[in-house]
């Protein structure tokens, strides 16, 4: 029984690791064809984000104001009260 349940937990964590979450920043990749201008999340600081201006040119790393978090769902920065923390995904062209 110790064993199969030493087996699941192992089988767990290798499926983890191949999980769809993103290991990345979330830089998008402006400059490709088919990326849409907008706002994009930064997987690694939830106090900044990437914003895409015009396509072909290179995204802008953006901070939010003080006490403020970037929330990808609502695409802008809310209070601390009302941010939570959300999977994080490959950015555009990854």
């Amino acid at each position: 029984m110790k064993t199969a349940f030493a087996l699941v937990l192992i089988v767990a964590f290798v499926a983890s690791a191949f999980a769809v979450y993103s290991h990345t920043d979330g830089k998008p990749d402006c400059t490709a064809k088919n990326v849409a201008t907008g706002s994009f999340r930064n997987n690694y600081d939830p106090t900044r984000y990437w914003v895409c201006e015009k396509v072909g040119e290179s995204p802008t790393s953006v901070p939010c104001p003080q006490e403020t978090g970037f929330l990808d769902s609502k695409k802008s920065c809310v209070g601390w009260d009302q941010w939570v923390w959300e999977e994080p995904y490959d950015p555009p062209t990854a």
